[in-house]
């Protein structure tokens, strides 16, 4: 439910928007990418502090919170007039969508799941595909109905009456779930226990030259799937695709994210997420591919069905690696940082590829260029495989 409430703060569902944004405020695609990578730049350093609170509050409280304001912020964006109070709601909603929501969900699976782990991240990150699969559509009808503003009026009611009860009631029973993972850290902590894992603490964590070196590999998928969906109207523009075509085809995306999820979490139970790291990002290459020399509208759905595996298989992968090389007592913390690291590349792909745009570059050689880059750090997590195979131990 987390996972799919976040979609009102995703770049697929507020690019949705983007030519009607940009009409209302006269702003060119290089100005809107610039405001909307100021405010998703912004929530990237919030989050650094904001999402520390997972580890702090009771789960119930900081979904209450979230989503609460999370609504609100949708409905002021139904509101703004001013191009300051646009680039500050597209702040919150940064912050709270593709921030908060989503962390909240899959460190909650991470933390609270052990053996099934990434079974248990692929079932709660089904939310996001589920959300892609259906707001898109939902969204345009409503715009061409009510207006784009009444759409986002109508997208924070929901937030407030239907996601934040129906958030709460499946959370009825984390006061009983808390208390055993509790009880289990603190029979770890016990002297003379054996813990399997090393906890690492967040200091431990930023001088570990493993985790940087694994940067450019799991943050490619946010920067690139974000850039594209952002200008997703200029490249149905630019390729001659019915926008009506383009949303349709976000089922499929959402199917094949779907399916990755799914496939990822079974192998990473069974092989665990780090052996899966060097393969994830070869259908988002192939999805460049596609865009760099595909014209037809039925390219589209392939460029989806790549973009999507990748997506999918990302979120439980990068998910569960966290735990497996870090261990789950400051999971959140160390989330925070990653998840601060992921806004700030998904604050600058659409500035970036607005301003190229603006410059006179083509979606195809956009593609092309990301698809070295993908190639390129594929190879880097080859080379990273045995380092990230070392298991930390302590007693």
């Amino acid at each position: 439910m987390a996972a799919a409430l976040s979609s009102f703060g995703q770049t697929f569902y507020i690019g949705l928007f983007s030519g009607e944004i940009r009409d209302d405020f006269d702003l060119s695609h290089g100005q809107f990418g610039l405001y909307y990578s100021l405010a998703t730049l912004a929530s990237g350093f919030a989050i650094l502090w904001v999402g520390r609170l997972v580890d702090r509050l009771d789960l119930r409280v900081i979904s209450a919170l979230t989503v609460s304001t999370f609504g609100i912020a949708s409905i002021i964006m139904a509101l703004v007039v001013h191009p300051l109070s646009l680039l500050a709601t597209l702040f919150l909603l940064r912050l709270l969508g593709q921030g908060m929501m989503g962390h909240i969900a899959i460190t909650a699976m991470s933390r609270y799941f052990t053996q099934a782990r990434g079974r248990a991240i692929a079932i709660a990150a089904s939310g996001f595909p589920l959300g892609e699969a259906v707001l898109p559509l939902v969204a345009i009808s409503l715009t061409v109905t009510i207006g784009w503003r009444n759409t986002w009026l109508t997208s924070g009611l929901a937030l407030l009456f239907i996601g934040l009860p129906l958030l709460l009631a499946l959370l009825q029973h984390q006061p009983r779930r808390d208390r055993l993972w509790r009880l289990k850290q603190h029979r770890q902590q016990r002297p003379g226990h054996r813990a399997s894992q090393r906890q690492w603490a967040v200091s431990d964590v930023l001088t570990d030259a493993r985790f940087w070196l694994l940067m450019p590999i799991i943050l490619s998928p946010a920067f690139y799937v974000t850039g594209f969906f952002f200008h997703q109207v200029h490249l149905a523009e630019a390729k001659t695709w019915p926008l009506q075509w383009l949303a349709a085809c976000f089922a499929v995306f959402a199917a094949t994210q779907f399916t990755g999820l799914m496939t990822a979490g079974y192998l990473t139970d069974r092989i665990t997420a780090r052996r899966l790291l060097p393969f994830y990002l070869l259908p988002l290459a192939g999805g460049m591919i596609v865009i760099w020399l595909g014209n037809s509208i039925w390219w589209m759905p392939l460029y989806m069905a790549l973009f999507g595996l990748t997506a999918g298989t990302s979120a439980t992968i990068v998910a569960a690696i966290w735990a497996e090389m870090y261990g789950t007592r400051h999971l959140g913390s160390i989330r925070s940082i990653y998840t601060s690291l992921m806004v700030f590349s998904t604050a600058a792909s659409p500035w970036l590829m607005g301003s190229m745009l603006d410059g006179g570059l083509h979606m195809e050689e956009l593609a092309m260029l990301s698809f070295f880059w993908l190639l390129g750090v594929s190879s880097l997590s080859f080379l990273l495989g045995p380092a990230l195979s070392k298991r930390q131990r302590h007693a």
